[in-house]
């Protein structure tokens, strides 16, 4: 029985260091059994069931059905051991380990991210900025933004800031627009229950209406990512893991995720986000 122990070790960690910013390996695995042993010609190790996308062990290589057979040189005997051994190391650790995939032996390391850094993706290569449909033009492509720095906004016109955030967008669109700025907002319904929120043909009516002057995204769900769990919901904000919204994510040159801000509180009236905007301009 495959066994899932990637968000913030729940196997073995009690429930109030489950509730503090730990490392994360960035997969979900389990103790290789007896008769798995043979099967995967390892004697003992970790067999990988799953690699989380933008994690540290995906960007080392790491994949389904890989078994980590050694830890820093020695062997690895389970699940307990290599999760005692990223805690010892901590946040920002390098983990060093031997991977088996079928008869080839691969040597693998990565540094031990924090769960609200995961949480946030910050640090990793942003992921393509998917939408039901798009009005005003194209879906932009990461890869042909390359170059540009990229500012995602998502939000919800039944939100009663919903205008200050377009004002907050299409001021950033004017001022920076010409400098390297690409803006694309994403227009999105969250319904957390029945009639609790404005049909999907409303906010593509509403985008519509509105006449942006740039591309805009639109996606409707049924719920979202919540609890640190992706279950459904708008494309892009399963895709960017996000708790809550309106949330902005900037992304730099070269494609990865520079910085993040959720919810009204954390956006405010931008200004933080225009600074860090005018500094990757300016790299």
């Amino acid at each position: 029985m495959r066994i899932a122990f990637g968000v913030l070790f729940v196997l073995v960690l009690p429930l109030a260091a489950q509730e503090q910013d730990g490392p994360r390996l960035g997969f979900e695995g389990q103790t290789l059994e007896a008769d798995e042993s043979v099967t995967f010609g390892a004697p003992s190790g970790v067999l990988v069931n799953e690699v989380t996308a933008g994690g540290p062990a995906e960007a080392a290589g790491l994949k389904r059905d890989d078994v980590v057979v050694e830890i820093d040189g020695a062997p690895l005997h389970g699940v307990e051991e290599l999760v005692n051994k990223a805690q010892a190391l901590g946040i920002g650790g390098e983990l060093k380990v031997a991977v088996l995939r079928g008869k080839e032996r691969l040597p693998m390391s990565w540094k031990l991210q924090a769960y609200s850094e995961f949480a946030k993706m910050v640090g990793v290569k942003a992921p393509s900025i998917r939408a039901d449909g798009w009005v005003g033009g194209e879906a932009p492509v990461m890869a042909k933004l390359a170059g540009s720095v990229v500012a995602i906004v998502i939000w919800q016109s039944v939100d009663p800031k919903a205008a200050d955030t377009e004002k907050m967008f299409l001021s950033w669109h004017e001022a920076y627009g010409a400098k390297g700025l690409v803006v694309v907002p994403v227009h999105v319904i969250i319904a957390r229950g029945p009639g609790q929120t404005q049909p999907a043909e409303e906010g593509v009516k509403y985008v519509e209406g509105k006449k942006f002057p740039m591309p805009v995204g639109h996606g409707s769900g049924e719920r979202f990512y919540l609890g640190g769990q992706q279950i459904a919901g708008p494309l892009v904000v399963a895709d960017y893991r996000l708790q809550v919204v309106p949330s902005v994510i900037l992304v730099d040159k070269a494609g990865v995720v520079a910085a993040r801000w959720e919810a009204n509180e954390e956006i405010g009236t931008g200004d933080e986000a225009k600074k860090k905007i005018e500094e990757l301009l300016a790299k």
